[in-house]
Formats: C-alpha cells, sequence, structure tokens
C-alpha cells in the first residue's frame, strides 16, 4: 500500500471509531450527547459531618467532567453553577482547559479561580447545602438531581463569664475561681484554664469551679474559655485580674 493510501485508511479508521463512540465531527457530539458530572473534591471531610464557627469562611473545590471530551471527543465544560442553600444560584463561564475551581465567600487574591459571594450562611448549628452543576460546551447541562452536593453545619461559639472574683477584688491566698459557660447551640464539654497564663500552662475540666491554695501575694489574671460539643472552642478567652493579700 502506497504512503497515500495508508495515511487516507488511518484517516478513515479515525473517523469510524469517532462514530463508534458517538462523536460528530462537525458539531462536537452526537444526539446520544451525554450530560456533564460533578464531583466535589474539598472538603475532605464527608458530607453532613463538617462543622465550623459561624462566620468562618469555607472553601470549597470540585471537578466537573465531560463524558465526550474524557472519550477522545470534542466536548467540554462550558459554564459551572454555584448554589449555597436557598440563595440564588451563581452562573459563571469556565475556561476550556480548567480542571478545577473553587468557590469561598471572600476574594483569595492569589488566584484568578474564585468566586466572591455575600451568600455566607449564618444561623447557628443546623445543616446548610453546597451545590454544584455544570454545562458542556453543547449547552446541556447536568440535571439538578445529579447535581453534586455537600452539607455542612455553622456552629456559634461558646461563651464563658467569670463569676468570682471580679475585677480588682482582693481575695485570701485560698480561694475558689467560679464560672459559668453558655453554647447557643449546643453543649459545653470542656472548659480551658490558666491562672497567670504568662507563666503557667494552660489545664482543662468539665466543671465550672476550681480552688487554689497558697497562691502568693500580689496580682494576678485568670483566663478560661470554653469548647462545646461540635469541637468549637469560644472565639477569646474570659479574663479577670485581682489581687491576692
Amino acid at each position: 500500500m502506497c504512503k497515500t493510501e495508508s495515511t487516507w485508511a488511518r484517516i478513515c479508521l479515525g473517523l469510524l471509531l469517532m462514530t463508534l463512540v458517538g462523536c460528530d465531527t462537525v458539531g462536537g457530539s452526537s444526539d446520544t450527547n451525554q450530560p456533564p458530572t460533578s464531583e466535589i473534591t474539598h472538603p475532605t471531610e464527608p458530607s453532613g459531618t463538617l462543622t465550623v464557627a459561624d462566620g468562618d469562611t469555607i472553601i470549597f473545590r470540585w471537578r466537573a467532567v465531560d463524558p465526550e471530551e474524557q472519550s477522545g471527543c470534542l466536548g467540554g465544560i462550558a459554564a459551572i453553577e454555584i448554589q449555597l442553600g436557598s440563595e440564588p444560584p451563581v452562573v459563571f463561564d469556565c475556561p476550556p482547559d480548567t480542571g478545577e475551581w473553587w468557590f469561598c465567600s471572600t476574594v483569595d487574591t492569589t488566584s484568578g479561580h474564585h468566586i466572591e459571594s455575600t451568600n455566607l450562611p449564618t444561623g447557628g448549628n443546623r445543616v446548610h447545602e453546597f451545590s454544584v452543576r455544570a454545562q458542556d460546551d453543547d449547552g446541556l447541562w447536568e440535571s439538578e438531581q445529579d447535581a453534586a452536593r455537600y452539607q455542612f453545619w455553622y456552629n456559634f461559639p461558646p461563651s464563658t463569664e467569670v463569676l468570682f472574683p471580679q475585677p480588682g477584688q482582693v481575695v485570701g491566698s485560698t480561694f475558689t475561681v467560679r464560672w459559668s459557660g453558655v453554647d447557643p447551640d449546643g453543649q459545653i464539654v470542656e472548659y480551658q484554664y490558666a491562672l497567670d497564663p504568662a507563666v503557667n500552662p494552660f489545664g482543662a475540666t468539665a466543671d465550672t469551679q476550681l480552688v487554689y491554695q497558697g497562691i502568693a501575694v500580689g496580682p494576678h489574671e485568670f483566663r478560661i474559655r470554653a469548647k462545646d460539643n461540635a469541637g468549637c472552642w469560644g472565639t477569646e478567652y474570659e479574663h479577670v485580674s485581682f489581687d491576692v493579700e
């Protein structure tokens, strides 16, 4: 077989293979065009298990695949739709060579692959849902039922109040520090505390009082914060300064 005949044979074979897998050499894909599929790749925790402090940012990463492009046909991802709960969906075009995009509620200036949104969910320890679906370059959308979804929880942090001693109060060398804790959407499971944290390590307890004995005369500081049953610590330490006589 001459070289020209061999070349045409390879071209014909290629066209035949493209036809068999459903490719259209002109329009990109045939009438059997399959919708794209999306997958959420971050967070890595299983859906429904992630809890973060209310107001914190969550970064979502995902990957969208067009079956025709994966099988060697003409195709690709043309657009992505993302949605947080019942907020209006956000649709944006994707460059044809992108492999992975991410969503964040605040702009990250180190990357151009982001969408800024003011749809930051709040409302405490209740379930929220993020979803993403893709559109291929033939205009076919992944169905809403097949969209990739991820459920997570926002959690209000607990707070702590020192009941005794009061700021500036003078106490004896033996005294009992008492405090209370409140968690708006759960239960407090642990307190982290320290007397004079500049020189002493922090300890942990589930109680709401602690006895100190033989404390040196002079000024002292007590600090404490709480952790709730979702593993969320108070955003700051409650502290009180007092004197021992």
